[in-house]
């Protein structure tokens, strides 16, 4: 697990290092700071290891900006955080007041119980200024739970020593930060709805798992969280879940790098969990 999360930190951060250039030329020409955060997508199946994988390498990113690499183009990576998509889940009310409120709420977790239009406005919104304060989902109360994840990944700059005559001569460096959004539908192609949030990440990163597999790590994963047995939680997993896992792998879009984690024994262990 340490070993995939470490090749997708290094990669993210390579991307991000790439960016740099053109964020640095088009904030010179609007005068302004080089860009909001870099926004990051990590998509998959249910089961795939998506919120594990995010908290990974969020842990890596942040080491190596403490590490203090040399900034590319007076471009520095800051801070990386984690906002889970399950906050712009449709309330049980919203999904109450649908044409079919019984097959609304036995598809909870599909695409159309969620709020695309919403999450994209809070990305857009986030990549504008920096700051955020996104839904989570309370899991008690079975509804998303409004300002529960605050972020602040606001782009700052500072001068620093550079090479010339003299310790006189600075240069402005700009430290921009990474904000990973972990969720099932990021990187889809369609509905428009949904290509348009995808549309909005600089880097999407998508985590391929066999199916049957990844419906075996939700049975394990149900059983431990709502104290059901084998029957029930298989019933739950091979039913609804198993449906979005086939959209997902149907209508994937263009992403940036494929990680495939069904041989990593430790990963599959806390993709379960």
């Amino acid at each position: 697990m340490d070993e995939t999360a470490g090749a997708v930190a290094d990669f993210v951060a390579a991307a991000f290092a790439r960016s740099a250039a053109a964020a640095t030329a088009a904030a010179a020409a609007a005068g302004s700071l080089p860009g909001g955060p870099f926004l990051v997508a990590v998509a998959g199946v249910p089961g795939s290891g998506k919120t594990t994988l995010a908290a990974a390498v969020a842990r890596r990113l942040n080491a190596l900006a403490a590490s203090g690499p040399p900034p590319t183009h007076g471009v520095a990576m800051g801070r990386a955080f984690v906002m889970p998509m399950d906050g712009y889940h449709l309330t049980r009310a919203q999904l109450d007041a649908m044409p079919d409120p019984a097959t609304a709420h036995a598809r909870r977790g599909a695409p159309f119980t969620f709020d695309p239009a919403a999450l994209r406005a809070d990305l857009l919104t986030l990549q504008r200024t920096g700051q955020l304060s996104a839904p989570g989902f309370d899991h008690a109360l079975r509804d998303p739970s409004p300002g529960a994840i605050a972020i602040d990944a606001t782009t700052t700059t500072a001068t620093t020593p550079a090479e010339g005559a003299g310790d006189v001569v600075t240069a402005p460096v700009s430290t921009r930060h990474v904000v990973l959004v972990e969720g099932l539908y990021l990187c889809l192609s369609a509905p428009d709805e949904w290509r348009a949030v995808s549309d909005v990440f600089d880097c999407r990163v998508f985590l391929a798992a066999d199916l049957d597999a990844a419906t075996e790590r939700l049975t394990q994963r149900h059983m431990r969280a709502w104290g059901i047995g084998r029957e029930e939680a298989y019933g739950r997993a091979s039913g609804s879940d198993r449906l979005n896992a086939e959209l997902v792998d149907a209508h994937r879009g263009a992403v940036d790098l494929v990680v495939n984690a069904v041989d990593d024994a430790p990963w599959a262990a806390a993709a379960a969990t």
